[in-house]
């Protein structure tokens, strides 16, 4: 396989990147080769959320049998996740790992049926070990034979000792492949960079997504230094030698107590801090300052800091230039007061290992109110003032800012940067980085949960001190997937109005606390942002049972819902209307021009517990429509049950309504304190449209690199005069390529308005693609050229647009009058 060529990014457009266990605080130009997708991506976000779907039976009928709630993968039908009621299970006492490991491991081996491995198949993950008051938290990786599995994990969620949910993805399903392996691996390892020496790391397991199933390629991941000293992550397969992932693995080998610190960036007033838990060095010893900067050395000493190290940070110069003061004596006093130097705000260096010593000690010291970890225990490296500008990154074990320049600022002098950066670290030491996404999402979230603000990296542009991204956008998936920079947004801005809706139910301070709880808790068991919302749910629950929901469920699915990154939980509504019957002049139960017409609506409850009281107000917003008659009312509804309402609503349609109007009628729904309204959309008249298959000539044609090919169908027949708009479409297409996350493609309609349809993603071969795009189309003109668009913006792959297909329904609305 020949290697693309890096294509430059604009230096300065802010977008965190991840090469691997890498993670940088902007896209790093200088990568010599592009760094493809890797293929189990899409495994896992098809598995964590998008493929869920409820054991057969409604939730009512699971409820009533004494077991577990399950979640099956849509694709291999496996038990991806169990909530709720675990029979004969009884809560563990005391918080002893060892007793929680071994029960763990004992229910696998006792429920095969379920995870597909025995206990002999797990390995635990001592750094994802969570024992904390409410909430007990264990994850196991998945070996097959000898060989580990990638990302394959068993997560077991405790509250207060009681086992309430566990997430699944062993993938025991997947069919092994195990053959006979390429002789020359290694050989091949060596032709894929200029390199100088190759390290072969083990054999791995990467799971593959197929139709219907899932597949284990074993592949050989090997260590790969160049000749420019740069480190790469390369992985081949073991049985055909394909490329599975290549990447950069930058590892960069060069590396009372007060200072005048900048709150949160170089542009702000400095203000005396004092310099927590840092250790100053005394004749033949070494004493640390408190929480509020405080020490005592002896009178005839001369205290004095040689280089900033303490008890969760240690600061590295990488010139070497690491921060030397000398305290001095006022009458009873040492003073250490680190002031300001002579550089310009957003260059000082000095100033800059000062502030990473600070806001790393401080979110430490933040974070361990609510978790522990045993890398809290040793000191983080953090290297200060790295020979480059305009970025930040994690390398595996130490985060790194970078100096200055007349475009950005040193990265050690923005609060954001520094929280963002230990943020990747946490993640990594908790089980490890498992989706790069989350992990540039995670540290985004540590910046909101310091400095309660939407805006990251402030002041990292100079002159204009202009911030690289804004969470307070709505960044949904899975419409906003690709890059990891800017889909890490995804889970940023959903835990801002996460943060947003708490603090219209609570004062700042209590929903800033809550949002910390979630966020410090949630990565020692969420490997994927699509997880986030199944742990927060453990996190959040108040009776060890997750089958009668948590104090905040409604809130966080809202939140979550909104985001794309959780399904709709229909307790959570007060009550759904099903359907309408309607009663109207002629009988035919059609709204038409000159009727009256009475609707009684049908009402769902879809809680598990007893509707009393529903009241319901109808409004239109329909010139010529008339609400004569707006309340209604309904009986007790049960649980899981449906239920017409008593009343009738009244409408008295105008002669002047013309035929075909659809327009929106609002129903208010209350019980008690709760309220929430729908929109239903109604029509005058029936749709006499049938609908219509209009299919591409001319195919197959070639897709291009870096352009863009155009296949096209014609609407015109009698069915379509000029004036009929679509009712309802249909888009059906086949693409053959050998790299589909080249591919975007978009559908042109009549008008020239245009929409993307499709982003491809990773390495799949093929596309078939076959939606309803009624959303898209509706209401808009039909006749004319309709053109779809692919285009492919990289080079090396090429493929086939096969077919184009659009099925239209017009608009063709008949009424009796």
């Amino acid at each position: 396989m020949k290697h693309r060529q890096q294509r430059r990014v604009v230096r300065f457009f802010f977008v965190f990147m991840l090469a691997t266990n890498v993670q940088a605080f902007v896209e790093d130009d200088r990568k010599p080769l592009i760094v493809r997708e890797r293929d189990d991506i899409v495994v896992r976000q098809n598995v964590i959320r998008t493929v869920y779907e409820m054991k057969k039976g409604d939730v009512s009928s699971l409820l009533s049998k004494d077991e577990p709630l399950m979640v099956r993968d849509r694709e291999s039908g496996a038990v991806r996740l169990l909530w709720g009621r675990f029979p004969g299970v009884k809560s563990i006492r005391g918080k002893n790992p060892k007793t929680f490991v071994n029960f763990a491991k004992k229910y696998i081996d006792e429920h095969q049926e379920w995870f597909g491995v025995e206990s002999k198949d797990v390995e635990e993950v001592t750094d994802a070990l969570y024992m904390g008051k409410t909430e007990q938290f264990i994850k196991f990786h998945i070996r097959r034979g000898n060989v580990p599995i990638q990302d394959a994990s068993i997560d077991f969620r405790f509250k207060k000792g009681k086992l309430v949910q566990i997430a699944n993805q062993s993938f025991s399903e997947a069919k092994s492949e195990d053959g006979e392996t390429v002789t020359d691996l290694d050989d091949r390892a060596l032709g894929y960079v200029d390199a100088q020496r190759v390290t072969p790391k083990g054999p791995v397991y990467r799971v593959i997504a197929e139709k219907g199933a899932y597949r284990l390629a074993q592949v050989m991941s090997y260590e790969v230094v160049a000749t420019d000293n740069r480190r790469y992550k390369l992985e081949l397969d073991m049985m055909t030698g394909k490329v599975h992932e290549l990447s950069n693995q930058f590892f960069y080998l060069r590396g009372e107590a007060k200072a005048d610190l900048y709150p949160r960036w170089y542009n702000q007033p400095m203000q005396a801090a004092p310099l927590s838990f840092l250790d100053i060095q005394t004749r033949g010893a070494s004493v640390r300052s408190t929480l509020e900067g405080l020490f005592s050395a002896p009178e005839n000493d001369q205290p004095k800091v040689d280089g900033l190290n303490g008890l969760y940070v240690s600061v590295k110069d990488i010139n070497g230039n690491d921060v030397q003061k000398q305290a001095t004596r006022e009458t009873d006093v040492w003073r250490l007061y680190a002031m300001k130097g002579g550089q310009s705000n957003w260059l000082d260096k000095s100033v800059a290992q000062h502030m990473i010593f600070d806001k790393v000690t401080e979110i430490v010291h933040y974070a361990k109110k609510f978790v522990d970890t045993p890398w809290f225990a040793r000191p983080l490296i953090a290297n200060a003032n790295l020979n480059s500008t305009c970025n930040a990154h994690w390398d595996g074990r130490t985060i790194n800012l970078y100096s200055g320049s007349n475009q950005c600022a040193n990265t050690g002098l923005i609060s954001d940067v520094i929280y963002h950066e230990w943020g990747h670290g946490l993640d990594a030491n908790t089980g490890g980085i498992e989706d790069g996404a989350f992990s540039e999402g995670y540290g985004d979230i540590m910046s909101l949960v310091m400095t309660r603000s939407h805006i990251l990296g402030i002041g990292f542009r100079v002159p204009d001190h202009s911030p690289v991204r804004d969470l307070e956008p709505d960044f949904v998936y899975p419409r906003d997937r690709g890059e990891v920079h800017s889909e890490g947004l995804i889970i940023g801005s959903t835990f801002w109005d996460l943060y947003e809706a708490l603090r219209e139910q609570y004062d700042d301070n209590r929903a800033i606390e809550m949002l910390s709880n979630f966020a410090f808790k949630m990565v020692f068991t969420a490997r994927s942002y699509l997880d986030v919302y199944d742990a927060l749910l453990v996190i959040d629950d108040n009776d060890q049972d997750l089958s009668n929901g948590t104090p905040h469920m409604c809130l966080l699915n809202e939140v979550f819902e909104k985001h794309g990154i959780a399904q709709h939980e229909v307790a959570c509504d007060l009550a759904a209307v099903e359907a309408w019957e309607v009663s109207d002049t002629d009988r035919d139960g059609v709204m038409e021009p000159g009727e009256e017409v009475d609707l009684r609506f049908i009402a769902r409850n879809a809680s598990n517990k007893t509707l009393e009281a529903l009241k319901g107000e109808l409004s239109v917003s329909q010139r010529g429509v008339v609400v004569e008659q707006a309340s209604l009312n309904w009986d007790s509804i049960p649980q899981a049950s449906s239920k017409p309402s008593r009343d009738q609503a009244r409408l008295q349609i105008g002669e002047d309504v013309r035929c075909g109007t659809i327009f929106p009628g609002k129903m208010k729904l209350s019980s008690g304190q709760r309220e929430i309204s729908i929109v239903k959309d109604f029509a005058i008249g029936r749709n006499q449209g049938t609908p219509q298959a209009f299919v591409a000539s001319g195919l197959p044609i070639p897709i291009v690199d870096h352009q863009t090919v155009i296949a096209k169908v014609r609407v015109q027949n009698d069915e379509w005069e000029d004036g009929v708009t679509v009712y309802n479409a249909a888009l059906k297409f086949d693409i053959r390529h050998s790299y589909v996350g080249d591919l975007t493609v978009h559908l042109r309609g009549p008008g020239g308005e245009s929409a993307q349809v499709f982003k491809g993603q990773g390495s799949g071969d093929d596309v078939h693609f076959d939606q309803d795009v009624t959303v898209l189309a509706k209401g808009k003109k039909a006749v004319g050229e309709w053109r779809l668009e692919v285009n492919d913006s990289a080079s090396q792959d090429q493929g086939y647009l096969d077919s184009f297909s659009l099925k239209l329904t017009p608009a063709r609305f008949l009424c009796n009058t």
